[in-house]
């Protein structure tokens, strides 16, 4: 009852006495989440940009290599012209040496008169032998320069144009390594914008960092303004607790030392003789000493922790580790009780004093055990809070859209607390549960069933 009635007076006491310090961690929550979100934006930026980095970064390397390429290309077909141009060269005195042997050979037959008169050569043979093999010669003659000049005719117009087509070819890679020259001086010029906007990011990092650091060490000392606060308010009010049992404790003595006080007068009056009665005996009997009864006062003392009653509700509830009910009829814990690392942030770590559940929508929150409502508000971050007690243990439902209970309502296991409400932050319907034992709290999820 006395702790009971202790805890009853803290929350009261910490709800007045603590209102400058939970506006002053609302203001700096606030400011963590706006220097988290910026940092967070800025890392997905640097992320974005160091994709961007490393493409370009290969991109240049391909032009490179397509540069290097273009020009060996280049220098092969630059070799390719110079011997072309020295086959040409050959074939144009080829043709030009035919052109004069065959102008030769034209004059000479012009000369004798065979040119127009083939025949008057093989009449004048002295044999019919002769003249056959004189036919057969002038007629492979006048064939081979036919085929001769027609040869060296189109090997120079195949020359001509493997020269022009290999003109073009060079003129095409000339273009492509321009081009990609153009395209490597502008991938550069983007590289170096690149590693400015890194370096500014790197700076904006490192400054929201050492903010984030400052803010964090801001709500750290907060949290233990709070806590120091509640513990001074739990010590003020269990002195007074103690204080009121030494009252009731000298209350009871002095009504026992009235009731032996009023023993011993009755005692002493009926030991009063009558007078004028028989003799007085000179050796009376002595009536048997009276041993003093111990007071209250005189007992050893035992500090006062729980009630019966309580203590019988804490062993309870301390059997049914493991075995208590879920708060929600169904959920999935999203986030772990204690200290871990931020889900988006690799280097930052948040603590837990409890364990977020994700829900259904409208959501029915229960009571996970018996217990008395001894605490309710509405807290910076998770809405409605109801604080149930358990003897020396307790449990707390926050972020709760609704609240169907009131302050000293006795709840049965199962019974409706509120309604789950929608985490801002992430859209989903959430409830955020704790367990403590007295000013320690535990994993919730070692308690309940699994």
């Amino acid at each position: 009852m006395t702790l009971t009635l202790s805890f009853f007076l803290v929350s009261s006491g910490y709800s007045q006495n603590t209102q400058a310090l939970e506006k002053k961690k609302q203001k700096v929550e606030q400011n963590i989440k706006h220097t988290q979100e910026k940092i967070e934006n800025t890392k997905k930026s640097k992320e974005s940009t160091l994709k961007d980095y490393n493409k370009i970064q290969k991109k240049i390397e391909v032009r490179k290599d397509v540069i290097s390429g273009v020009q060996s290309e280049i220098k092969t077909v630059q070799v390719s012209l110079s011997g072309k141009n020295d086959d040409i060269i050959r074939l144009e005195n080829q043709i030009s040496k035919l052109k004069y042997d065959y102008g030769n050979i034209m004059k000479s037959a012009y000369k004798a008169s065979l040119l127009t008169n083939e025949w008057m050569l093989i009449l004048s043979s002295t044999s019919m032998n002769q003249a056959f093999h004189r036919w057969l010669y002038l007629k492979k003659i006048k064939k081979d320069r036919k085929q001769k000049a027609a040869i060296i005719i189109a090997k120079q117009l195949e020359l001509e144009s493997e020269l022009s087509n290999l003109e073009l070819i060079k003129s095409g890679k000339q273009l492509l390594l321009k081009k990609e020259q153009n395209q490597s001086d502008l991938l550069s010029k983007d590289l170096q914008d690149k590693d400015k906007l890194l370096a500014n990011l790197s700076k904006d990092e490192k400054y929201l960092i050492t903010t984030l650091n400052r803010q964090q060490k801001q709500q750290r000392a907060i949290a233990s303004d709070i806590e120091k606060a509640i513990r001074r308010e739990i010590a003020r009010k269990e002195k007074e607790a103690r204080e009121l049992a030494e009252r009731e404790r000298k209350k009871e003595a002095a009504r026992l030392a009235a009731i032996e006080a009023a023993k011993a007068k009755a005692a002493a009056d009926n030991e009063k003789p009558d007078v004028g009665s028989a003799a007085i005996d000179v050796n009376p009997v002595k009536s048997p000493e009276k041993k003093p009864v111990k007071t209250v006062s005189e007992k050893k003392e035992v500090a006062i922790t729980e009630t019966p009653k309580s203590a019988a509700l804490s062993a309870d509830f301390q059997s049914n580790k493991g075995n208590l009910v879920w708060p929600v009829g169904r959920g999935v814990i999203i986030k772990r009780f204690g200290t871990q690392a931020h889900p988006d942030l690799s280097h930052v770590t948040i603590v837990n004093n409890g364990i977020d559940i994700k829900t259904e929508t409208n959501a029915r929150v229960n009571a996970v055990f018996e217990g008395e409502v001894v605490h309710i508000a509405f807290l910076s971050g998770y809405k409605n809070t109801v604080m149930i007690n358990h003897g020396k243990y307790y449990t707390i439902y926050s972020n709760l859209e609704s609240v169907a209970v009131s302050k000293g309502q006795k709840l049965k296991t199962g019974e409706m607390v509120g309604i789950a409400a929608v985490n801002a932050d992430s859209g989903n319907t959430e409830v955020h549960f704790e367990l403590w034992n007295k000013e320690n709290p535990l994993n919730p999820a070692i308690w309940l069933k699994k």
